[in-house]
């Protein structure tokens, strides 16, 4: 049979596919003593594993890049920044590659993120290392013909970097900007995420990637979120969404009007290995450099408590008003309920009543009362319907606790 791969080659660019190689399998029983398990590898839990990937996916002009360059700042000095926590404070080394800010844009955005930690490049930069790349940083390119991946010189040239810096973890934004694939495609970004998960293992680092998010609404932590081919989620080990704080969750947490566009949210969408954690919530700070511009980096932000603005004997007040229920000019009582839905009979309004809390922050507080345990559901015979109906009544020993706190001490409520 003649030799074609010459003529393949001046064609397409590559020759064909060799063969697979056969498989090797063994089996195994389930016999292990659990206290010599090898832990997971984590180098700040919940966010960043050797040998596996991270995906950050988040809306664009969002602050992803911003994100990563103080997470890896905090990694340079061992210092936590706010839940990101590097392991026993020993210092790490991180390489990144930012395909959308050149050299002395970074610069600016480090010298503000590392207000942070009140630290400066002396602290950090020996461990804390970049790659400029002049022009695209496309790694590698997918052959549709041959099914494959093939890796460019600037892989080549990140290899190279590897072997002298030896980091931990490496940073790369945006994935778009890796590769040539179709990224609605799952054959070929299924490629290419393998290649990235097979540098992890092989190099035993973690690989933290910065991506894009479909267009149109999207719920934070929704698995769905990911721009592009499902593979892109399916090998990530942990995914997150990261984007600006919504209407909906500002009138929540009571911010007003255009101050939501301050701060920013990080979600665990998914992880293989780590429990799902809540919202974690940052603030856009604007810092003056000492060249005298204003550049903005990120801090973590607590939102204010649902009580935090409450003490004892307020809350004692309303939950007395809540279980009183409403008393007609008849002598007759309708009780509260937690169901909002228009009806006068909802609690939130006597909290909003003697709070001033609006209706999104009175939710908040009977929710919390409801879960605490402090009001129960219940049902009872409507005087005015003439059938049951459903309510919310005060739990008697757990009222008469708070009474004594709120004379004892006027403790705010905590719900732990």
């Amino acid at each position: 049979m003649a030799d074609i791969s010459a003529g393949y080659d001046a064609i397409w660019g590559t020759p064909p596919r060799a063969a697979s190689a056969p498989v090797k399998a063994h089996g195994f029983a389930f016999d292990f003593d659990e206290s010599l398990l090898p832990k997971r590898d984590w180098i700040v839990m919940g966010h960043i594993m050797r040998g596996a990937v991270t995906v950050i996916s988040g809306q664009a002009k969002a602050g992803k890049s911003m994100l990563m360059l103080t997470q890896a700042m905090s990694l340079a000095t061992g210092l936590p920044w706010g839940q990101f926590v590097p392991p026993d404070s020993v210092p790490l080394k991180v390489l990144m590659i930012n395909a959308e800010d050149d050299q002395d844009e970074q610069f600016r955005r480090a010298a503000a993120a590392q207000r942070q930690f009140d630290v400066k490049p002396d602290a950090y930069c020996e461990r804390l290392r970049g790659i400029q790349v002049d022009g695209p940083i496309t790694l590698m390119e997918y052959d549709e013909v041959t099914k494959r991946i093939i890796r460019l010189p600037l892989w080549d040239a990140l290899m190279a970097e590897l072997d002298a810096f030896k980091p931990d973890v490496l940073m790369l934004d945006p994935l778009v900007e890796l590769h040539d694939a179709d990224e609605n495609k799952n054959g070929p970004m299924k490629a290419v995420m393998s290649e990235l998960r097979g540098l992890a293992r092989e190099r035993h680092i973690g690989i933290v990637v910065a991506h894009h998010i479909r267009k149109g609404a999207v719920t934070p932590g929704d698995l769905d979120a990911a721009r592009g081919a499902g593979a892109i989620v399916g090998a990530a080990r942990v995914l997150m969404t990261f984007g600006g704080m919504s209407e909906d969750d500002a009138k929540a947490l009571g911010i007003r009007g255009d101050e939501r566009l301050r701060y920013a949210r990080l979600d665990m969408a998914g992880s293989n290995y780590a429990p799902r954690a809540g919202a974690r919530w940052f603030e856009v700070e604007v810092h003056e450099l000492e060249n005298g511009e204003r550049i903005a980096a990120l801090k973590p932000w607590s939102p204010p408590g649902v009580f935090d603005d409450l003490d004892m004997a307020t809350c004692v007040s309303c939950i007395e008003e809540i279980d009183g229920g409403i008393k007609g000019p008849d002598g007759t009582v309708e009780f509260y309920t937690d169901r909002k839905d228009g009806d006068k009979r909802w609690a939130g309004h006597v909290v909003m009543r003697q709070t001033g809390k609006p209706a999104e922050g009175a939710a908040n507080v009977v929710k919390q009362w409801i879960a605490s345990g402090v009001l129960e559901r219940g049902v009872y015979h409507s005087p005015s319907s003439r059938k049951e109906r459903q309510c919310v009544r005060a739990l008697p020993s757990m009222l008469d606790d708070m009474r004594r706190q709120a004379h004892v001490i006027g403790a705010p409520f905590d719900t732990d």
